[in-house]
């Protein structure tokens, strides 16, 4: 089941994941991913003390994929990564 995210107030950031996200893809760029339909699915295998996500979308020319979670309105980027050439075939 994918979460609702039409009562989403924005993304937290603090820290812990603004510096790691901008490093790797740029946070407009993951929050960015959000837009235009993404393809969303549960991350059963991490999702042990709070449901995460995963989505995988096209942001300009790149391709990204994020694995996310709910604090309650708020979207939480975990870990945020541009997309291998063999995970842009399987999306």
């Amino acid at each position: 089941m994918t979460p609702d995210l039409s009562e989403c107030e924005g993304f937290e950031w603090d820290k812990g994941n603004r510096g790691k996200i901008e490093e790797r893809i740029g946070v407009e760029v993951a929050e960015a991913a959000f837009l235009g339909g993404p393809l969303i699915g549960t991350d059963q295998d991490h999702s042990q003390e709070e449901q995460r996500w995963f989505l995988m979308n096209q942001v300009g020319q790149r391709h990204v994929f994020l694995i996310f979670t709910l604090r309650g309105k708020k979207i939480r980027v975990l870990s945020a990564r541009f997309m291998h050439t063999k995970d842009v075939k399987k999306y």
